[in-house]
């Protein structure tokens, strides 16, 4: 009877571990072999031509998320409410508190991220191929935006943050935790430019969840992001940066730093209480 009890116990405890780093970079090569492999099925099956590019990217990018996901769930043996709240305040307090302050950082944090993205597009110019495939990213209609806005970001953040960061914060310190698991997020994406994006976009989302034990603000600002990141992109803007440009900057710096101020006083660092937290909730 003991001996089945300890076994229980470190049977618990492996699932709740899991995954450490090198599992987790083993996840993230399962899940991008097993989308290339959709992609070999639905190429031999002649379904891409029954689908345009960016339903096909959003069929692939389900198709192997959904996998993955359900495999580790099931491991691990967490539940969806745990998965996706842990924390001891409601759902709806969480985000009623933070949605402002979220809000606010996007258009800054889109600002940062197209700063670097211009810096390397200088040193290291799109193929044609990339210029097609980021095209294709950033168009407006149904299912291209229901797929950037809502399905990939909550995939997104239900496998780095839910599964994969809120494993490491039970095994490494809070900032090596983040700064893995982002560094994994932008690994995923499989190109230089969407690397760095992911990266720095990862680093906020892994704070915020390791602050609010929720994926609830994770995917609001995930989603929030993206949808900002379409517009830009589909706003007919003057090549020339007039006053009018530099006025929407000045805003947008204001907010992010407005939102940021807002973030941190409201989010506290309580180390010892989110741990535990998070640890029985697993």
């Amino acid at each position: 009877m003991k001996e089945t009890i300890n076994r229980d116990k470190d049977m618990t405890e492996a699932r709740a571990a899991f995954p450490n780093k090198l599992q987790a970079f083993g996840i993230v090569a399962a899940l991008i072999a097993i989308e290339m492999l959709v992609v070999l099925v639905i190429r031999d099956f002649s379904l891409l031509s029954m689908m345009d590019r960016s339903g096909a990217a959003a069929f692939i990018t389900v198709a192997g998320n959904g996998f993955v996901f359900v495999f580790l769930t099931t491991y691990k043996q967490l539940s969806y409410r745990s998965l996706f709240h842990s924390a001891s305040n409601s759902v709806t307090a969480t985000l009623v508190t933070l949605v402002l302050p979220i809000l606010l950082i996007v258009p800054g944090l889109a600002l940062l991220v197209g700063a670097i993205n211009l810096l390397l597009t200088s040193m290291f110019p799109m193929s044609a191929a990339e210029m097609e495939m980021f095209g294709s990213m950033m168009e407006i209609g149904v299912i291209p935006t229901l797929f950037t806005c809502i399905v990939a970001p909550m995939l997104e953040e239900m496998l780095f943050r839910g599964i994969i960061l809120r494993s490491f914060l039970n095994q490494y310190s809070r900032t090596n935790s983040i700064l893995w698991s982002a560094s994994l997020f932008g690994l995923a994406h499989l190109n230089l430019y969407q690397f760095f994006t992911a990266l720095i976009l990862g680093i906020v989302l892994g704070w915020l969840y390791e602050r609010t034990r929720s994926l609830w603000p994770s995917i609001l600002l995930h989603g929030s992001f993206n949808a900002y990141s379409v517009l830009l992109a589909n706003a007919d803007r003057p090549v020339t940066p007039d006053e009018s440009d530099l006025w929407i900057l000045g805003v947008e710096i204001g907010c992010a730093i407005a939102g940021g101020f807002l973030l941190r006083r409201m989010l506290q660092p309580s180390d010892v209480v989110s741990r535990k937290l998070d640890r029985d909730s697993q």
